[in-house]
């Protein structure tokens, strides 16, 4: 059989998530498996460069989006302490999100929530990582991401506006990005809508997702522009 592994992750977006499985964890070896252990040393993201160090937050926000009010409260909360790299709250940010992303991985028939904790902002962020290359982080573009997400969850009549601007105005106070100034939008577009598209899981409100999302190119579109006025 397979051995166990202990993941000892050292950037905070690993001990935020992808230490924890999912798709960003892969095992010693090739593959992809969930550790039996992970050790998180919470005073080392206190040493990565400011940008690094933001770029990580992006997942939390993630989480507390899709997933756990209470989770979303306490970045809400904390966000000055969180970005200002306060130690008790960075201790208490990396136990909490990796806790509900645990939950996520851990799920045997994982819902809308539980997928939307794995993918949500991944579909509009993906295309953004490979246009802008080295000039934008993965936590960058996933903020941009879950911004474009959250304009189609709006368009559907999913999320309200209330919840668009929570998300909004805790992605800035995070000292994250929420637009991609700069992008062309039809350029950004091209790649979404060059394969079949995806159903996405999407927040309908603070801590809730519902999906999959029946896309049309058009709110694609839509969604893409808003994000690079």
């Amino acid at each position: 059989g397979q051995r166990p592994w202990i993941a000892i992750p050292t950037t905070l977006r690993a001990q935020l998530d992808g230490s924890v499985g999912g798709a960003a964890c892969p095992q010693p070896g090739g593959g992809w498996r969930t550790p039996a252990l992970v050790l998180s040393d919470p005073t080392l993201p206190a040493s990565l460069p400011l940008r690094d160090y933001l770029a990580g937050l992006a997942d939390a926000v993630k989480c507390g989006v899709v997933q756990d009010p209470d989770f979303f409260e306490f970045l809400e909360s904390r966000a000055e302490a969180i970005r200002g790299r306060n130690a008790e709250a960075i201790e208490e940010l990396v136990a909490r999100a990796a806790r509900v992303k645990a939950a996520a991985v851990d799920s045997p028939s994982p819902g809308p929530g539980a997928r939307a904790t794995l993918r949500y902002g991944h579909f509009v962020a993906g295309a953004l990582e490979r246009l802008a290359g080295a000039a934008i982080l993965h936590g960058e573009a996933l903020a941009v991401g879950m911004e474009a997400e959250m304009k189609i969850s709006q368009s559907l009549g999913w999320a309200d506006e209330e919840t668009g601007k929570a998300q909004n105005r805790l992605i800035k106070a995070l000292g994250l990005p929420t637009r991609a100034k700069g992008v062309p939008a039809d350029r950004l577009s091209a790649p979404l809508l060059a394969a079949k598209l995806p159903g996405l899981d999407l927040p309908d409100e603070v801590g809730h997702a519902r999906g999959p999302a029946p896309l049309t190119p058009e709110l694609v579109r839509a969604a893409v522009a808003a994000v690079t006025k």
